[in-house]
């Protein structure tokens, strides 16, 4: 087909068409894609009526599209594979997600329309390649000084993206004379338009100042947030801006890359609509996940979650891989995790993440004061997590609130993946960080008290691991206080009632990110006895559950009146009437 770019003729296939095919054969059910690629697949398509109409502020531009697919095609791969194949042919998944970047101009400048892309399919369908190739490509197409931004937590990452662009422009003789192309271990330079590529490892705050025209970030699952913030802060300066992410399904729910699929589950659901955003999620269904026997053997449904099967994926590995997952539980969820893009909790976390997110309401705990409450603390000492979370009953709903409290030498604070979280949960006044490595108990008990005297505590209940002072404190005051034994059976109703509340809707809370991140960390088996008793994910991990155990005291000692001090059916001590029997009253 012949396109005229920038007032060149030239010829290319006609990807338009076959990206146009290939999303119609999605809509209709001839190409097997989970509701996600459906719905972004009728999006794309209804997007392209709206922009032949004329009345869309975008045109649809089939030779932008093209030039850069031609690009792509152009590119020898980098590593080997198992087709043993120099270069290859986009696939149609990859053509359509061209089209969506590039073919889609603003109306009245023409300068690229789609801002923000995110990308998330399994492991080995050439992520990292795909990301180099644009922005090689917008490196050697900006007009003027254009930046390119490769964002990851670490340099390592980064070096997914980096390491073949700099092999390209090192090895393809005709950039390199066209272009004026020079590199370094950290940058790429394009003489022709003083552009350059620069790698993004370190923490956002310190790395402020930046224009990008082009930010990619690999691995969006373990990007730190505050870098996005950095450089979402930073469009509007340059035409065409573009943050393309792109990764596979991470380890938690939680997090920056979670945040992003989020938005674009809520996007193609129809919650709002922007239409600068391109979103395309490549997973199985919810139902998909209720037959583990059938998923694991099932190609067709293997293929729904994996658009590169028998290109970049040998199916006789994946089949033996499935294989394996089938016959040994304890591979199934890494299996789930990179091979069909389920978020590694979502089979054996105790929360629906989405469902926790429908439960976000427009409360504030200042509209409960003199309210009734149950109050449950999960303490820590050294290097480890404190929480305490309220509990009100709204109807037959009830609203939960909660504080978090770490100590500064913890390894949650220290951790570099989640030094962006740490910062904005305590910025936000969801954390309060202690300097040094101990729990400020004393602060603690302030809030409690503070607590205390605002609302209507029925019961301040402890767990009694490390808060014995602190019970005393409060009970030596006045306030409610009971010792919650953890275990299994004291743990099982207040902790199904919650998992239950939160798929059903009937448990509101007010959005805080700390919160929502422990909830999410919270893992549990079904024992032989039928109960249930939430765990970490692992000894010793750092993705903290402190507040989801605190909000089962809570929710324990409001389930069970029994708990109130006042309300517990004992007998009098016969200490009190008789004394200490001793050896010669016996």
């Amino acid at each position: 087909m012949t396109h005229v770019v920038d007032g060149v003729t030239m010829e290319f296939p006609d990807y338009a068409e076959i990206a146009r095919l290939y999303c119609e054969a999605i809509s209709v059910g001839q190409v097997p894609a989970c509701r996600y690629v459906i719905q972004a697949a009728k999006r794309y398509l209804n997007m392209l009526r709206k922009a032949a109409s004329g009345k869309a502020p975008y045109v649809f531009s089939p030779a932008h599209a093209a030039d850069y697919l031609s690009f792509f095609e152009s590119l020898p791969f980098v590593e080997d594979n198992w087709r043993g194949v120099a270069s290859a042919p986009a696939e149609p998944w990859w053509i359509w997600v061209g089209c969506a970047t590039y073919g889609f101009r603003s109306r009245q400048t023409r300068a690229r329309w789609t801002s923000e892309t995110y990308i998330e399919v399994p492991r080995k369908h050439f992520k990292s390649g795909g990301a180099a190739s644009i922005g090689l490509y917008d490196l050697l197409n900006g007009t003027l000084a254009p930046s390119i931004l490769i964002a990851a937590r670490k340099e390592e990452q980064a070096n997914k993206v980096f390491n073949p662009m700099k092999r390209w422009s090192e090895t393809q003789t005709d950039l390199i004379d066209e272009f004026k192309i020079e590199c370094t271990l950290k940058r790429i330079r394009c003489g022709f338009n003083g552009g350059e590529v620069v790698k993004l490892s370190s923490l956002g705050k310190r790395e402020d100042g930046w224009n990008p025209t082009t930010a990619i970030l690999e691995e969006a699952h373990a990007q730190d947030p505050s870098v996005y913030e950095v450089i979402d802060s930073a469009r509007g300066a340059r035409a065409g801006q573009l943050i393309f992410q792109i990764g596979t399904a991470g380890h938690s729910p939680s997090g920056h890359g979670f945040s992003i699929r989020q938005k674009a589950v809520d996007m193609l659901g129809g919650k709002f609509e922007d239409e600068k955003f391109f979103g395309l999620i490549y997973t199985v269904d919810e139902e998909d996940l209720e037959d583990l026997d059938r998923l694991l053997t099932d190609e067709r449904l293997i293929a729904k979650a994996n658009p590169m099967l028998g290109v970049s994926l040998d199916p006789e590995e994946i089949r033996r891989a499935a294989q394996n997952a089938w016959f040994i539980p304890s591979k199934r969820a890494e299996f789930l995790r990179t091979r069909f893009n389920v978020w590694a909790n979502a089979t054996k976390g105790l929360v629906d993440p989405v469902a926790y997110d429908r439960c976000k309401a427009d409360i504030d705990i200042s509209q409960f004061i003199g309210a009734r409450c149950w109050i449950g603390i999960d303490m820590s000492v050294y290097h480890d997590m404190a929480a305490a979370v309220l509990i009100f009953e709204v109807g037959d709903s009830i609203a939960m609130f909660a504080k978090m409290y770490l100590p500064e030498g913890s390894h949650v604070v220290q951790s570099p993946s989640l030094h962006g979280a740490v910062v904005a949960w305590r910025e936000g006044g969801y954390l309060t960080v202690f300097p040094g490595a101990m729990i400020d108990e004393d602060s603690i008990l302030a809030d409690l008290i503070a607590f205390g005297e605002v609302f209507q505590v029925d019961v301040f209940a402890f767990d009694p691991a490390y808060s014995l002072h602190l019970m005393k404190s409060m009970n030596d005051r006045g306030f409610p206080v009971v010792s919650f034994k953890v275990n299994s059976k004291t743990m099982a109703l207040p902790s199904e009632d919650l998992v239950g509340r939160i798929a059903g809707g009937r448990l509101l809370h007010d959005g805080n990110p700390c919160l929502a991140w422990n909830f999410m960390n919270a893992c549990g088996d079904r024992r032989r006895d039928g109960t249930v008793l939430p765990t970490k994910d692992r000894e010793g991990s750092e993705r903290k559950m402190d507040a989801f155990a605190a909000a089962c005291y809570a929710n324990g000692v409001r389930l069970d009146p029994a708990w109130r001090p006042e309300l517990k059916q004992t007998e009098p001590s016969p200490y009190e009437t008789r004394g200490i029997l001793g050896v010669d009253d016996a």
